[in-house]
């Protein structure tokens, strides 16, 4: 019986993470011919180190970035503007990329003009309820309206343009590891037959509010969390994201069940988030090494993962303190995709020293970041920083009050109470080694 053909598009490395590994990939591999497309698959050293964890996957080497046409891009952004319009009454992040989506359309119309980030001018109408509330009554007569057209939002395939690429061959299958990214559109358009099932990966929490509508309605919506299932039904009408199914997390398989506990308090991560946000957080991690070494006061390293949109250089005038390290196995950025922009692959090897490095850290901080939710699946001490008030706004989003609700991920608030947090820990930990003893 010939196999059924299945294709993963994957887009960018936290996707890849999730799915090129062995927890995941290899049932797969026993009922379809599997085929990776992926921006690095014109890079022959990566081809190999993929071919040499799963010998049976082939390759599509062709990224569509330029086959998308304007009609698609202005139809894809007017329909995700709808969707956030629509969930901006039961969502924070919806209502927040109401406004801050403005800023594409923006770019490129005043494209010689420069123009102030949205995130700056609208940040005190999100951090104020007031204003906001005013921003909300301003939206609503909009809101009314798109009522009235919700199932043809959410049923937007026929919209899409026909666009033709050079390769001449259909899927049974088409995985999406970003269902939102509008290289879909032409994928979608050239590899399918009338019978192709869409299947899409719901990676993380932030997917179902802040990411806006999947480019391809899915067939099926593969979600590794229970209440990620439930946040992706409670925004998104069935015809967007088919039937959702509900996977064991494959990070889960990479825990190795060591005792924090047993252990002194020497190895701490910083993950950085985008320069957007914090455009000064080389200052944020230069007082965070400071109280560190205050209080530790003994051998410790302070390792700093760079955001893939954050400039590495603003970082350099701390790399020459002692016990303070880029960690390069959680930042790799020496690649070029086919469009020119940067991305952070690993290959499937450096998937697992990934999550066995973040698993040696004792404690792992960050403004934002994804990996703190991450290192809480692999069991090691994260927090998130709140250092700024005009930052406040961004822990209203749905997905980071899901993480410091639900799974109780502690803030802290003023970057001065890191010093006695620490301090707690270094008693706990050195309490922990006399009982050892």
């Amino acid at each position: 019986m010939k196999m059924k053909r299945l294709l993963l598009v994957i887009k960018d490395h936290l996707e890849f993470k999730f799915i090129m590994n062995d927890y995941f990939l290899t049932p797969f591999f026993r009922k379809f011919d599997v085929t990776l497309m992926c921006p690095e698959n014109s890079d022959k050293f990566f081809r190999a180190s993929v071919s040499s964890k799963f010998p049976k996957i082939k390759f599509l080497n062709l990224w569509p970035e330029e086959e998308i046409c304007l009609k698609d891009k202005i139809i894809y952004w007017a329909k995700s503007e709808a969707f956030f319009i629509l969930n901006a009454y039961k969502s924070e992040s919806c209502f927040q990329k109401v406004f801050l989506n403005l800023e594409l359309p923006l770019r490129q119309i005043l494209k010689k003009v420069q123009i102030k980030n949205l995130i700056i001018l609208f940040s005190p109408f999100f951090n104020n309820n007031v204003l906001e509330n005013l921003l909300k009554i301003f939206i609503f007569p909009v809101f009314s309206v798109l009522l009235l057209f919700r199932t043809y939002i959410y049923s937007h395939r026929r919209f899409f343009s026909k666009l033709d690429l050079y390769e001449n061959i259909n899927f049974d299958y088409i995985l999406w590891g970003r269902p939102y990214s509008i290289t879909n559109i032409p994928i979608y358009n050239t590899f399918t037959h009338n019978s192709t099932k869409i299947v899409t990966i719901c990676r993380n929490f932030d997917t179902p509010a802040l990411k806006g509508i999947f480019t391809v309605p899915s067939h099926f919506t593969i979600v590794f969390d229970k209440i990620l299932y439930n946040h992706l039904a409670t925004l998104n009408c069935p015809l967007n994201f088919g039937k959702a199914i509900l996977y064991e997390h494959p990070i889960r398989f990479f825990k190795r069940g060591i005792n924090k506990e047993e252990e002194k308090v020497k190895n701490i991560l910083y993950a950085t988030i985008s320069p957007w946000f914090i455009p000064d957080e080389d200052k944020i991690v230069e007082r965070l090494y400071n109280f560190v070494a205050e209080e530790m006061k003994e051998e410790f390293t302070l390792f700093l993962r760079i955001h893939q949109d954050d400039d590495v250089e603003r970082y350099k005038k701390i790399y020459g303190h002692k016990n303070i390290a880029l960690e390069k196995k959680f930042y790799k950025q020496d690649f070029k995709t086919f469009s020119g922009r940067k991305e952070c692959f690993p290959t499937p090897d450096e998937i697992e020293v990934f999550y066995d490095r973040l698993q040696n850290m004792d404690i792992v901080f960050s403004s934002g970041s994804t990996i703190n939710y991450e290192a809480l699946l692999l069991g090691v001490k994260t927090v998130f920083l709140k250092p700024i008030d005009s930052i406040n706004w961004i822990f209203k989003r749905d997905h980071l009050k899901i993480l410091t609700k639900n799974y109780k991920i502690p803030i802290i608030e003023n970057i001065e109470d890191v010093r006695k947090y620490l301090g707690h820990l270094v008693e706990k930990s050195h309490q922990n080694i006399k009982k050892i003893q």
